[in-house]
């Protein structure tokens, strides 16, 4: 496969879900309406599949190809947002990683926004609840840890986030805050 050819969302989960070592293993993953799976009927996007594939690849090559097939119980925790109204993309792409993850008891949330098309992070409103609702999730699975560089809207600082873990010790806390951001149409965890 041309590495020109890679989307970002479907290397991520690749790398997410293809790593070859505990050292290779991302901490987490975090994807923003990929392209998850290469078979047709799984809501492939179909230019990426010809693009990366070719126009008649194997069942193997689809396999191989498809982040959903490789997630394990090894797999790091993640974390999708998706808008509904994708027509690039559609979000059951998303939900099929999300699926994955739950199947093989790995820590997913899946962020669903009522609007924003493929992309959102041009779009002022949809980026800033999607960038609020990975920051919130990052906090809540992570803490203070790895936080620094400039703040964000809702979390300023390594302290906010701090309190945010904190805050969040109770069942539910992060999908009742997700679900009260602007354009969240729904919310799903394992």
């Amino acid at each position: 496969m041309p590495p020109h050819a890679q989307a970002g969302g479907h290397l991520a989960a690749l790398t997410s879900t293809r790593f070859t070592s505990r050292a290779s293993r991302p901490d987490s993953t975090t994807l923003f309406y990929p392209v998850i799976s290469m078979a047709m009927q799984n809501y492939s996007h179909a230019n990426s599949r010809r693009e990366y594939l070719g126009s008649a690849p194997s069942a193997t090559v689809e396999v191989a190809f498809s982040a959903d097939q490789h997630v394990s119980a090894a797999s790091p925790p993640a974390f999708l947002i998706h808008a509904r109204d994708d027509h690039v993309v559609n979000s059951r792409s998303s939900r099929i990683y999300f699926e994955a993850a739950r199947r093989h008891g790995v820590s997913a949330t899946f962020v669903e926004l009522e609007a924003g098309g493929h992309p959102f992070v041009n779009k002022a409103r949809p980026w800033q609840t999607a960038s609020s609702a990975a920051v919130a999730w990052l906090c809540d699975s992570f803490g203070a840890r790895g936080q620094g560089g400039r703040g964000h809207s809702h979390f300023r600082s390594v302290d906010a986030c701090s309190r945010r873990s904190e805050q969040q010790q109770q069942q539910g806390a992060l999908r009742s805050l997700l679900l009260g951001l602007p354009g969240v149409a729904a919310v799903w965890q394992t």
